[in-house]
């Protein structure tokens, strides 16, 4: 095994579906080939199952905390009148759409893009191939909140949310989403909607199921490198177990 070539110290597999057959396969043909192998966490997405849900079925089964929030904040934007609404799924108007997009991320809390070329770039591609769900508020005509969902193959995942920090007060987030919910619902009909990656407490009050991704790290204790970084691993693995941390997927 020393004799290889090329010689390699470890590898990584992440977002990996440990429910599969395949995840626990491969973790045993790892540990039998003499690997230093490692379990860990990726990403957990929040998520519905569907198919034959209406929008007032999803809209009861929502928290009341939500649902009075929505009812009370889209009163006060309707009142005002100063909203106005725009909703793109094809190729047509795009610039005016991608232009939208990032007039609002770029006014929203969020952090610039590490790689600011590639969310306008999918929207276009989304719209050519009939996948895209872009929403768009106005608020007095200035671009005040946007989201861009993809539905392909009977799935919805909303991808990117944003609003204007200057009209927290008016909850355009919560309003988007819920038409955006309703619209997908009630003409796509999509047999699941996720909410993408990430585990932040607000988005279980919209979607209430969980799954996780985990990964799957090999090193290769016939090289210094590999072992180094395998035993380090393993050290790592029992500070875990000794605080009560979840080393393994669970179901």
């Amino acid at each position: 095994m020393i004799a290889e070539r090329p010689q390699w110290d470890c590898f990584s597999l992440s977002e990996l579906d440990p429910r599969e057959p395949s995840y626990a396969a491969l973790v045993s043909a790892l540990g039998r080939a003499g690997l230093l192998v490692e379990r860990s966490f990726s990403s957990a997405t929040w998520y519905e199952e569907t198919e034959g849900l209406s929008f007032p079925d999803y809209l009861s089964a929502r928290p009341s905390e939500l649902r009075n929030t929505w009812h009370r904040k889209r009163r006060k934007v309707e009142r005002g009148n100063r909203l106005t609404r725009s909703f793109v799924d094809d190729d047509k108007s795009l610039d005016q759409a991608v232009a939208d997009y990032e007039a609002v991320y770029a006014a929203s809390w969020k952090p610039p893009e590490l790689f600011p070329d590639f969310i306008p770039a999918l929207i276009r591609l989304s719209g050519k191939l009939r996948a895209l769900r872009l929403g768009i508020y106005r608020v007095d005509g200035i671009p005040a909140a946007v989201q861009f969902w993809i539905v392909w193959n009977g799935r919805a995942a909303i991808c990117k949310l944003a609003h204007d920090k200057r009209f927290d007060d008016l909850s355009l987030g919560t309003l988007l989403t819920m038409e955006m919910f309703e619209r997908v619902l009630t003409y796509d009909r999509p047999r699941e909607i996720s909410l993408g990656r990430g585990d932040d407490p607000y988005k279980k009050l919209w979607l209430p199921k969980r799954r996780e991704r985990w990964s799957i790290s090999a090193a290769n204790p016939r090289t210094w490198r590999g072992l180094r970084f395998g035993l380090k691993r393993q050290a790592a693995m029992i500070y875990r177990r000794l605080r009560h941390e979840r080393l393994v997927p669970v179901g």
